[in-house]
């Protein structure tokens, strides 16, 4: 059986409950000790000084200085008598107090005089007391020492003590055995220390109260608090300090045992050692015989320079004040913050939770980094921090247990509802090919009815079915489509496809309505857009239509425009943008325009109809495209729709399966070729592309030599179209190449056109020299071009084949061709015969050749600068190429006088340039304007 989860205030009761108990059972355990012992130690090197011991100079007596003194003195232990003579000569230089850290255990000859010594400088020098084995047999030889006010102290079992001639003249002592914690580390110094016989204070101790005048007994506790004269020292309870070691454990004064000896004997004097001994105490220490180190949390130190750091800690008050039962108290109960909150939120919840726990966390954190850098107080934090921590983890597993709970429920609601959904969209996704059928059917009658002779009313009742069905099927579609995505049953079809014909496919399709309405109709290409990329054209394609559409509908005057750029640090990423400035879109409306059925408002669905399903679909479609949508928009203003999609750069042929259907064209070509064209000009690609469009040819697209003879190589062709200029392998050494390839094969030549703006008979004998059977000037028309394939191939066209009229009035054409028409040295009545009057190809054509009309000036100048001289020859060809096409003649000739110059090796004439720009100026100011 399985007990329901506790809520509310219950399910936070029993969580603050169980993190209390756990966190107090971790920190009555010592579990966490030594993490705790680890986080004070770091806290120590961070506020470790810098400074040694500033009062303190220690004597070492060395090896060399034992070896030194050792033919009049003896060598180790040190004579006694000498010492006596350096303990006074430094207190008579200015010495404060003089520690000797060397035990004096035994009796000796020189006991005598350092008894003397001791008793004429009574309390200023200090005698080494270390811990016996065992306590001494007879202590009756012991003075009386004064009690330690209250201290606590270290116990040991027995005290070695100085020699009985020493102890006569009553000498300070002072312990210079130091305990250290279970780790062998030394992190806290105890101040008092005791056997069964008596207590004396350590020797760092010792040695400041008797530099200070001070006797042992002035040392006294009381409420964590140590006293002794001025000083005040924060003590744990065993009555024991932490100094603040050092960085460094040579930091201290250090001279030499016999520099002092010859100082004190007169043997030399010694200025510097005056100056360094003047108000300082001294620590007579040895290295000579003993191993006398210490292990710090900073590192080793050496016995009397530790003594001396200890003495230097106490002197300037550098200690950590230990930790407090208060602030520990504290921290508990500011541990106790999150769950107080949760506690009256009350409910648990998990982020809610987290965040409050690691807010406290970083609290407690900051407040104890506080107090340590600040105040030097330690406290004991780690144990604290396990509450907030064990609330979150019991929070978290609460609330995963009622999210899953929830989940279930929630999985199955959605599970049925999706169930009913699922079969409504099947339902309708298999009803498509039932309801298009008699559509079909009926808009096909109305199409033939509409051919016959019909009386003037007899027309406008055949208009009205042609339209209202038009409209049905419209939205019939969209249905379909909407039902297809949601079923899951719509397929996304990747290949590749030329963006700038698409582009020019799609706004060709409004630019009648958008002129109808005053529109300016505007399309924007960034010049580094990829000629060719792969992705699902058709669905893009309709992405873009709807956009359009909807642009043109709600927009009374100003402008339409469809904007293609790469998104900047995301290669092949392409952002679609279309903006107008039309009506708007309200902020509060801008996320429900993409749900189904929905229009900005009421007043829009009667004002401009539709179903409001055109942004469903194309959200939907982007969505599964893998792309972005978005939309900015400002009532009264207009709006900007922007589609971003990853639509990686292709080298295969593009496929245009997004143009718009057009009735089979008139004298269409008995046979079907395949047909491989080589062109780097994208608006050359478009126009031969829809000069053949409907005879049935399978035609593959590259874009220089070397790709044209890698595909030849690869599969069969009928038919090859070769750009004769193109960068990297020319058409000409790619045609060679083709033919050294047919002859390694022993396969009969397959027909190659030259196709080139170059007119000249030389020209066209070079072309035939590198292996091409006919040479095709441009500008070619859609007549000369399918004579040059019927005689190639075979493939005569059928009889009835004529010439589509050409156009000798603009004045109602659509923009910018009257514009165009009124420029000086501009033919468009013969570029638009050559296309057999198809305005809408030449608006496409125009608009794939805007970009590069608009940024020829740069790069030529570009690559005129880098020393470029094939690229400059090819922009020139390109120019006069592009001019020719669109029927700028006045710019054609000026490119090819330029072009003829280069090919001579001459450098660019300013005149010629200065022409071309007289010619390209008016011209981009009209594409501008498109």
């Amino acid at each position: 059986m399985k007990w329901p989860a506790p809520t509310g205030r219950r399910a936070v009761l029993l969580a603050l409950l169980a993190s209390a108990l756990l966190a107090g059972l971790i920190a009555a355990s010592g579990t966490l000790a030594p993490a705790q012992t680890a986080w004070h130690d770091q806290q120590a090197r961070v506020l470790a000084s810098r400074d040694g011991a500033p009062g303190v100079l220690v004597v070492d007596i060395d090896e060399a200085s034992v070896e030194a003194l050792r033919p009049q003195f003896g060598g180790w232990p040190p004579d006694r008598s000498l010492l006596a003579l350096v303990a006074e000569y430094l207190l008579d230089i200015g010495a404060r107090s003089v520690a000797i850290d060397v035990l004096l255990a035994d009796p000796r000859d020189g006991d005598a005089a350092l008894a003397a010594t001791l008793a004429r400088h009574r309390g200023r020098i200090v005698l080494a007391v270390s811990v016996a084995p065992q306590p001494p047999g007879d202590g009756e030889w012991l003075p009386p020492q004064s009690g330690t006010g209250g201290c606590g102290a270290q116990a040991w079992p027995g005290l070695l003590m100085p020699s009985p001639a020493l102890m006569a003249a009553s000498p300070v002592l002072g312990m210079v055995s130091m305990p250290t914690d279970d780790d062998g580390q030394l992190r806290a110094l105890s101040l008092w220390h005791a056997s069964t016989v008596r207590g004396v204070p350590a020797l760092s101790l010792a040695s400041l109260l008797a530099a200070e005048g001070l006797a042992p007994g002035a040392l006294a506790c009381a409420e964590g608090q140590a006293r002794a004269g001025d000083h005040r020292w924060p003590v744990d309870a065993a009555s024991r300090v932490r100094p603040r070691w050092p960085a460094r454990g040579d930091s201290v004064a250090l001279r030499s045992y016999l520099s002092v000896v010859q100082a004190a004997r007169g043997e030399l004097r010694d200025d510097e050692l005056r100056r360094q001994v003047q108000g300082r105490s001294i620590v007579i220490g040895a290295s000579a015989v003993l191993s006398d180190r210490v292990q710090t949390p900073l590192g080793p130190r050496w016995g009397p320079a530790a003594l001396a750091q200890m003495q230097s800690a106490l002197a300037t008050g550098a200690l950590f004040a230990p930790p407090r039962p208060a602030l520990d108290a504290m921290w508990w109960l500011l541990a106790l913050l999150p769950g107080a909150v949760a506690l009256w939120r009350g409910m648990l919840r998990p982020h809610a939770d987290l965040a409050w726990c690691a807010a406290t966390v970083l609290a407690l954190v900051l407040l104890d980094a506080a107090g340590v850098l600040w105040r030097a107080q330690l406290s004991n934090l780690l144990p604290v921090l396990v509450l907030p921590a064990c609330l979150a983890a019991l929070s978290h597993g609460h609330g995963r247990r009622v999210l899953r709970a929830e989940r279930l429920q929630l999985e199955r609601e959605r599970a049925g509802a999706e169930a009913a959904s699922r079969m409504k969209s099947e339902f309708l996704a298999h009803m498509s090919h039932e309801i298009r059928t008699p559509m079909n059917a009926l808009l096909g009658s109305a199409e033939l009815l509409a051919q016959t002779r019909l009386d003037e009313r007899q027309g406008r009742h055949v208009a009205l079915f042609q339209s209202a069905g038009a409209s049905l099927m419209e939205i019939l579609n969209d249905l379909l489509d909407l039902s297809k995505i949601e079923a899951g049953l719509l397929e996304l079809h990747r290949q590749p496809f030329s963006l700038v014909e698409l582009v020019a496919s799609q706004t060709v399709l409004f630019e009648a309505r958008a002129s109808q309405k005053g529109l300016r109709l505007v399309t924007q290409f960034d010049p580094e857009l990829p000629a060719v990329v792969n992705g699902d054209a058709p669905r893009l394609a309709q992405v873009l239509r709807n956009l359009l559409g909807n642009a043109v509908k709600f927009t009374h005057r100003g402008s339409v425009t469809l904007a293609v750029h790469r998104v900047a640090d995301a290669p092949g990423l392409l952002r679609f943008e279309v903006r107008d400035t039309g009506i708007g879109i309200p902020a509060d409306r801008q996320r429900t325009i993409f749900e189904a059925f929905t229009q900005a408002d009421s007043g829009v669905a009667r004002a401009y109809g539709g179903t409001g399903l055109g942004l469903t679909i194309s959200s939907r479609l982007v969505a599964l495209m893998g792309g972005r949508f978005g939309v900015e928009s400002r009532e009264g203003e207009g709006s900007c729709f922007h589609v971003e999609l990853a639509l990686p750069v292709s080298t295969d042929a593009p496929v245009a399966v997004w143009a718009p259907s057009t009735p089979e064209p008139h004298g269409a070509m008995q046979s079907s070729l395949r047909i491989l064209l080589a062109d780097d000009n994208p608006q050359n690609v478009l126009l031969v592309q829809a000069y053949l469009e409907g005879e049935g040819h399978r035609m593959d697209v590259v874009h220089d030599g070397a790709a044209a003879v890698e595909r030849f190589a690869s599969q069969p062709y009928d038919l090859v179209l070769m750009d004769v200029q193109m960068p990297g392998m020319d058409g000409y050494q790619a045609t060679a190449a083709l033919r050294a390839l047919e002859r390694r094969r022993g396969s009969a030549p397959v027909p190659v056109v030259a196709l080139t703006a170059n007119a000249l008979p030389d020209d066209e004998r070079r072309s035939l020299q590198a292996g091409c059977q006919a040479h095709l000037t441009k500008p070619f028309s859609r007549a000369q071009l399918r004579r040059v394939i019927a005689r190639l191939t075979g493939a005569d066209p059928q009889a009835g084949a004529g010439e589509r009229p050409e156009v000798a009035a603009f004045a109602d054409a659509p923009p910018p061709l009257p514009a165009l028409a009124a420029l000086p040295g501009f033919d468009l009545a013969t570029a638009l015969a050559r296309m057999e009057g198809q305005v809408g190809l030449y608006l496409r054509v125009l608009h794939a050749a805007r970009d590069a009309i608009g940024a020829w000036s740069g790069r030529f100048a570009a690559a005129q600068a880098a020393g470029d001289a094939a690229q400059a020859l090819r922009l020139a060809h390109d120019l006069k190429s592009t001019g020719a096409t669109l029927g700028a003649t006045g710019l054609a000739a000026a490119a090819e006088r330029l072009e003829a110059a280069l090919r001579r090796g001459a450098a660019a004439d300013a005149s010629m340039l200065t022409d071309i720009e007289a010619q390209l100026q008016p011209l981009q100011s009209v594409l501008r304007d498109m």
